[in-house]
């Protein structure tokens, strides 16, 4: 648009008739109403960003207070922190004997069959399809 506006105030420069001004110079207050319009349109969105920041830092500092409030030191007093540190184990763990294998482990002997009515009250039944495992599953 302001490369609209510098065209548009050459042709007023380079116009030679009043009419000829006239038109131009009507172009180009609608393209400074445009730009005027973008400016705003601009304006608003940045304030709605500031907005949004000011809001997220807020929630960062509750959620921080609310991280401090649950901490482990914050929590249990020193005596308690002093009983549960000998059940607590930090560091790092490495295990090379570990494998991963492609072997279908799934409990494929734990299910089993019923035949016959039921009735449930108070509560949904759901049925779910396992389609990977060639299974259905009941939930209630």
């Amino acid at each position: 648009m302001t490369a609209q506006q510098s065209v548009t105030i050459q042709a007023i420069a380079l116009e030679k008739t009043s009419q000829g001004k006239n038109t131009q110079q009507a172009k180009l207050n609608e393209i400074n109403s445009q730009i005027t319009a973008k400016n705003n349109e601009i304006a608003n969105q940045e304030s709605r960003i500031k907005t949004l920041e000011k809001d997220i830092a807020s929630y960062n500092t509750s959620i921080s207070a609310v991280n401090k409030e649950l901490g482990y030191n914050y929590y249990f007093t020193d005596a308690e922190r002093k009983i549960l540190n000998q059940y607590l184990i930090e560091g790092d763990m490495e295990d090379e004997t570990f494998v991963a294998t492609d072997i279908d482990t799934s409990a494929s002997a734990a299910v089993s069959k019923v035949s016959g009515n039921i009735a449930v009250s108070g509560s949904s039944l759901y049925r779910v399809s396992l389609t990977d495992f060639n299974k259905m599953m009941y939930m209630i």
